[in-house]
Order: C-alpha cells, then structure tokens, then sequence
C-alpha cells in the first residue's frame, strides 16, 4: 500500500498519518475480520488529520504477476482476485509453476490462495487402470527399451543404465504408487533422432527441439503399439502436422520436471516412482496441474514419458474402460495462435480398435481424464 499527500509540503508525522489511513483501507479489503488496538488508533489519527484539512488518497497496490503477488509483505484474498480475474487462466497457471513448483516455502505461501481454484472438475465414477496394472521392474524395463531401440536405430546403439539399475535394487516405492516409471532421457531421443539444440531449454531453439522429438517419437510409440498387438490393434495421431513448436510446448512444471530427473545421473535413463493417473481420475488437467504442484512429492508426465509407457507396456491402454494418459506436463495450441489452453493425451478407440493420440480441452473433466504423475521419494 502507499500514501500520497495532496499538497506541496507536509511535515513527516503527517505522512505517517496518511500511511495508517491506507494501511487501514487495506486493511479493510483483507477480509481479515478483527482490529487491532494499534489498527483503531491509527484510523482515529487519520480521521483527525482529515478534519484539520490534511488530504490524501489510497493507492491500491495490483500485482500483475502471481510472483510480484507473492512478493508482496500484505498480500490478501482480494488482492489475489483481482489477479484471477485480469489474467487468463493458463497465464496464470504458469505464472504459479514458474513461481513455486518444486520450492515449498513459495507454495506454503501461496497454497492457501489456490486450494480452491477448480476444485469443482472432476467427474463422478472415473475410469481407472486396468485392474493390477503396475510398471515393469526397472531392470525388465531397460531391457524393452534397449530391444526398441536397436530395432530402429541398429544393434549397435547401447544405452547406459548402470547408475539406475543400482538405485532401483534398493529403492523403497512411497505410498500412492504402480512401480516405478522409467524412461529414456529426453536428451537421449533427441540425440537419437538427430535432433539439434537441447529440448530441456525454454528458448525458442530448445522448443524447436522438444517439438521436433515429439515428432519422431510419436509414430515410435504407434508401430511399437500395433506390433505387440500382433497388428490387430491401429494407431491414429490426430496431431500430425501439428506438432510444431507453436503448438506444442512443455509446461514450466514438466521442463523443470525434465531437468530434474535428467541431472540425477549421467545414463540414458530416468527413473522414479509413477502413477499412471488413478490419482486424479476424473479431474480436468489443469485441476491436476495445480494440484500436482501443491502437493510437492509429484510431478507431472509429458507426452514422452507417457508415450514411452506404451510402446513397452501396450496393456496399459487396450480398453476403452480404461483412464486415459493423461500429458499434464505438456500444453497445446490447436490453432497455433499462443494460446496454450488445450492438452494432450493418449486414449484407446474401441469403435476402431485403435491407440489414439488427441487433445482435449485442458478445463473439461470426464470420466476419461486422470493426469498421469511421477511420484518423488
């Protein structure tokens, strides 16, 4: 909050006045419901300062971003409000990614502020994993991952997997878990496919580079798909050609995500505890975007990892009872226009017997819908 005095000169207890006067008005819009003893006297000096003819006006302060709001030492309800309702939804989502995710001192700050947002999306009796579907064992996993690849890059290309392999022998899964995910690093693919500039990067070389993997990856994990179903399965990907770096982009949580995992060992793997989605059934994504952030032991999945799950376990998505996968770490634009407000997912067909890779609107919630996550320890 600040004062300013309407006149040329003004002594400094003057000032101090005018300061109380606008540290009640805003006190007035906190919704805080009780004064204190300091607060009431405050008000009685202003007012008298008003009556001898001293003039003055409130300026409200208006963040214009959800970090200048959690850098404010008064912020309040009415305060974050006003944001909410000047800003775009998926703005401001980002906004709370880029300012707290991964940083638990900014989210217990700004929790209170964002536990209500959307709380409403989410669908009643969700779908959910196929009964006892669990990730394969890392070592099994490694191995699918390594067959896949010699079978389109050449029997020579060998990935390295010690340090993980070594992590997975000891490690103790947390609650809320199917197993642990694994992954070929991001890094890895665009290597493999040739890829220039590094996908890990928010700039516009980096997002060329995610965009062009995703390209490449994609019709990966459809043939891996269809050969395990022995052909009787197809692949559809609604999104070719539109998988640009103006289209698609990698949410502030799942590049932060990405260079997590990526700097915890030097392999060509990543791996971690996952979910698969049963966590959120129901919910529209950018419900579980949020909540994923407030919940500080989760992260979200791209397409990447979610496309990887696929092409070396095809059983996770076979049936059209079963919950989607869910990308909550990547956003799209279908028009290409910046504005990143639908997301992507991959959801199986049983009109046409296929493996299906679509977008939804990132605000509805279906049965369908359940964000896949990866757990932390």
């Amino acid at each position: 909050m600040s004062a300013t005095k309407s006149g040329v000169t003004a002594d400094q207890s003057r000032i101090g006045l005018a300061k109380k006067a606008a540290e009640f008005a805003g006190f007035l819009l906190s919704d805080k419901g009780e004064f204190s003893a300091e607060t009431l006297t405050g008000l009685d000096q202003a007012i008298q300062a008003i009556h001898d003819g001293f003039g003055f006006k409130v300026e409200v302060l208006k963040p214009a971003t959800f970090a200048a709001f959690l850098g404010l030492e008064n912020r309040t309800m009415g305060m974050f409000k006003q944001l909410e309702s000047e800003t775009d939804w998926r703005t401001l989502l980002d906004q709370v990614e880029e300012s707290c995710f991964l940083q638990e001192d900014k989210f217990a700050i700004a929790r209170p502020f964002l536990n209500e947002m959307w709380k409403g999306e989410v669908a009643q009796n969700p779908y959910q994993p196929p009964k006892d579907w669990r990730y394969l064992p890392v070592p099994e996993a490694v191995e699918r991952f390594r067959n896949l690849i010699r079978s389109i890059f050449g029997s020579s290309v060998e990935l390295k997997a010690e340090t993980i392999l070594k992590q997975a022998h000891d490690a103790k899964l947390p609650q809320y878990n199917e197993g642990f995910l694994t992954a070929v690093k991001l890094t890895t693919w665009a290597r493999l496919f040739g890829i220039e500039g590094n996908p890990l990067n928010s700039t516009a070389k980096g997002r060329e580079a995610y965009a062009g993997v995703v390209n490449s990856f994609i019709p990966v994990v459809g043939a891996a798909y269809v050969k395990a179903h022995n052909q009787i399965m197809s692949f559809a990907n609604w999104r070719e050609g539109a998988l640009t770096l103006k289209h698609i982009v990698l949410t502030p949580a799942g590049r932060i995500t990405w260079q997590d995992l990526e700097d915890q060992n030097d392999d060509d793997f990543v791996t971690a505890p996952g979910n698969s989605g049963f966590l959120f059934a129901g919910y529209s994504q950018r419900l579980a975007r949020m909540r994923i952030g407030l919940a500080d032991n989760q992260l979200p999945q791209d397409c990447i990892m979610t496309g990887g799950t696929l092409a070396i376990q095809p059983e996770r998505l076979c049936k059209n009872e079963h919950l989607r996968l869910d990308c909550p770490g990547n956003a799209y634009s279908p028009d290409a226009d910046g504005k990143f407000d639908t997301c992507l997912s991959w959801y199986f067909d049983s009109g046409v017997r296929q493996l299906a890779f679509d977008c939804d609107h990132a605000y509805a919630a279906n049965q369908k819908f359940g964000s896949a996550v990866v757990l932390r320890p």
